[in-house]
């Protein structure tokens, strides 16, 4: 993770409310020990709102980000 934390463009998961303050823990902790953006936490599939909540997030944060090198193609 160390040495290929700089090509990620960012940290996404998906859990269960039902674990309350541990939902999602590992990205909280993946975002914050190898300081990679934290895009976004869904429960359990995920909604269709869920979906293109987080392809709005990955395109506006790729556009610009310096972790990127082009733009995402997402379909």
């Amino acid at each position: 993770m160390k040495r290929e934390a700089k090509n990620i463009y960012s940290v996404t998961s998906s859990g269960n409310r039902n674990w309350g303050p541990n939902f999602g823990l590992a990205a909280d902790r993946i975002s914050q020990d190898f300081d990679i953006p934290l895009a976004f936490k869904f429960e359990l599939s995920g909604t269709m709102e869920d979906i293109n909540q987080f392809i709005d997030i990955l395109k506006n944060f790729c556009d610009g980000s310096k972790r990127s090198s082009k733009k995402l193609d997402i379909a």
